[in-house]
């Protein structure tokens, strides 16, 4: 983050600018603030404070002025009560809070996803890009995907590791296939495009809970206002 001079340590050979001086007049993110060490936290509360810093090594406070954008999921409000997060630093960055849904509350973004990770991963690795079928896309926006964005990306990369030119359902790992067995058995005998085979998970689940939609909706993880959007 904040850089060092020449010399600073076995191995500094020349002065490096850190991620902070980098951003000087522009934006700086940080993501996972939440596993940031409290010696860090303190160091970052300051120059948010003064904008000014110190390189490491280094003799000349340097002047910077950005803007900061965080990302956590962690409950920051939860860690400052067991002192593992400054309560200090959480009201200078808690500015303009932006809460995102899980993306089990987001199927509609999934497809869009999907395409995006597998660009970027096929582009990065010189790989062509398979097809994925709206099967398997269906699927992979109805699976919980506790790890969020990162466990779908995952995914998506093993699926392309597995050198298919169509990918389809068969072709998942065994963890995901395990989301739903009996939704699996529906999905592959049927051609429904996202939005019915949606409300067809929707449905299987509520029966299930025979017609509890309190249990239907603590089963999939969403709010009532979101069940009833995918029964319509």
């Amino acid at each position: 983050l904040f850089g060092y001079e020449k010399g600073a340590y076995t191995g500094a050979l020349k002065m490096t600018k850190g991620k902070i001086e980098l951003a000087d007049q522009g934006t700086l993110f940080l993501d996972e603030i939440g596993d940031m060490p409290l010696e860090l936290q303190v160091k970052l509360l300051r120059i948010l404070e003064t904008k000014r810093f110190f390189r490491l090594g280094g003799e000349k406070e340097i002047a910077v002025d950005f803007r900061l954008i965080s990302a956590t999921n962690q409950p920051l409000v939860e860690m400052i009560k067991e002192n593992k997060f400054r309560e200090d630093l959480y009201y200078r960055l808690n500015v303009i809070p932006i809460h995102i849904p899980p993306l089990r509350e987001r199927p509609d973004d999934i497809p869009a996803m999907i395409d995006y990770f597998s660009e970027k991963f096929c582009r990065e690795n010189g790989i062509t890009k398979p097809k994925f079928t709206s099967r398997l896309i269906a699927f992979l926006s109805h699976v919980h995907w506790e790890g969020n964005a990162r466990e779908l990306e995952n995914t998506i990369k093993r699926l392309i590791l597995s050198n298919q030119k169509v990918l389809d359902i068969e072709h998942l790992p065994p963890d995901i296939l395990e989301a739903s067995n009996s939704f699996l058995d529906q999905a592959l005998a049927s051609e429904l495009n996202l939005e019915e085979v949606s409300r067809m998970y929707v449905k299987m689940v509520l029966e299930q809970k025979k017609g509890n939609k309190k249990e239907a909706c603590k089963a999939l993880d969403v709010n009532y206002r979101t069940l009833m959007k995918k029964l319509a």
